[in-house]
């Protein structure tokens, strides 16, 4: 059976409907630092799993549908060629 994850990330829009709070709040919280998010360009994603455990909801880790895909291949292309976002995107 094939299950779908949720994405990783939701939009401020999404983020703020969550928490019952403005969209310019989620902005304003998110570029202080107190919401995980990241900025791709000008959009600005609210990490979905780290804002669930900040409100206390258990998240279940992802899957390890990608395993067999990681064995077959040991180093993924974006370390070969770490591209001009590497700097900015650190692999942790």
């Amino acid at each position: 059976m094939i299950t779908k994850e949720p994405p990783l990330t939701m939009t401020v829009t999404a983020a703020a409907r969550l928490l019952g709070i403005g969209r310019n709040q989620m902005y304003d919280a998110a570029k202080r630092g107190d919401v995980p998010s990241v900025q791709i360009g000008r959009r600005v994603l609210i990490l979905r799993a780290p804002l669930l455990r900040m409100c206390g909801v258990d998240v279940p880790p992802p899957t390890d549908a990608g395993a067999q895909d990681a064995q077959a291949d040991p180093q993924p292309a974006a370390e070969t060629n770490p591209g001009p976002l590497a700097a900015q995107f650190p692999r942790r």
